[in-house]
């Protein structure tokens, strides 16, 4: 297999897929979203350029080979990863650890996140034109520590009061609303908000 930065597709015809749809939901859906573009990234990410480079074109290496179905073997291609449907419940991942090519070398990625409590608008990030893709976060699961060790703590939302609660160990106390939003913060729980429903 000779590998080019040029060289997509195949003589049979074959062209490789330049995207696919990654979520397509009817309930609850759950995605693992990078953290920080480069390690020097700014000190605060906001949430929606995590979306972006989760969404970028990227060529696949030649250990991720495209099989074509036409001429049978392996090529080069481009991969983009879409979201097609928004679910009414959707789980993020904040990818908060990584490792080297060989995977030897590992790190807890710290970066700020910015994300919102309210109105995180998913509109541009769906193909399927949902009108229905303001989200409102409902609870938050925090990791602090590093590889080798670490603690979880929660931030929730109660569904009628619409108070926030701080949950740690057997600890439960109020938290204010704009403390939510912490390095800390690894799985972030949105619910989509209804139609017609204000802020």
């Amino acid at each position: 297999l000779r590998w080019s930065s040029t060289a997509f597709g195949c003589g049979a015809g074959g062209q490789p897929p330049y995207s696919r749809s990654l979520l397509d939901a009817d309930s609850a859906a759950a995605t693992s979203l990078p953290c920080s573009k480069h390690s020097g990234a700014p000190d605060k990410v906001p949430l929606l350029d995590c979306f972006d480079l989760f969404g970028k074109e990227e060529v696949l290496d030649e250990a991720n080979a495209w099989y074509c179905p036409r001429c049978r073997e392996h090529r080069q291609a481009r991969q983009k990863l879409q979201v097609w449907s928004l679910p009414p419940v959707l789980i993020i991942q904040l990818k908060r650890f990584t490792a080297d090519a060989t995977g030897r070398w590992r790190r807890k990625l710290d970066s700020m996140i910015d994300f919102p409590v309210r109105g995180l608008d998913l509109s541009r990030h769906c193909l399927s034109g949902d009108d229905a893709a303001l989200y409102d976060l409902r609870a938050v699961c925090n990791h602090y520590g590093g590889l080798s060790s670490g603690h979880y703590t929660a931030f929730a939302r109660h569904s009628e009061s619409g108070a926030w609660h701080d949950f740690n160990d057997a600890h439960v106390s109020t938290a204010r609303a704009d403390g939510i939003v912490t390095s800390g913060a690894y799985v972030l729980i949105y619910e989509r908000r209804a139609e017609g429903e204000s802020e």
